[in-house]
């Protein structure tokens, strides 16, 4: 985990948000500590922490829901390059068909 980045600490000493590089970046800000700009700071860390060693581009993960996240990441800078689409798949006790040999057939 990256050390915060200056981030102002709260008063029990401890910080408001971090940063988790690795091939994803975890970024998550305190309960209660949200719209304060911690995130922007937050992303700014990475940002150098990436151009300190020649990183060419960051990649990040959101969930499609999570509109302010999706919101912040666009105002500073980051575009959506694809999308994800997931489905549940229920199990062979709870489907009426299963799929045998490469054919769909009824289950009995």
């Amino acid at each position: 985990m990256m050390p915060d980045p200056g981030l102002q600490r709260k008063s029990d000493g401890t910080s408001p948000g971090r940063v988790v590089p690795g091939p994803l970046v975890g970024l998550a800000a305190q309960a209660g500590m949200e719209r304060r700009g911690i995130a922007t700071q937050l992303m700014a860390a990475a940002e150098a922490w990436a151009a300190a060693r020649g990183l060419p581009f960051l990649t990040l993960e959101t969930g499609a829901a999570n509109q302010p996240a999706r919101k912040l990441y666009a105002a500073l800078g980051y575009q959506e390059e694809y999308i994800r689409l997931t489905k549940a798949i229920t199990t062979r006790e709870d489907h009426p068909a299963t799929i045998q040999g490469g054919q769909h057939q009824s289950a009995t």
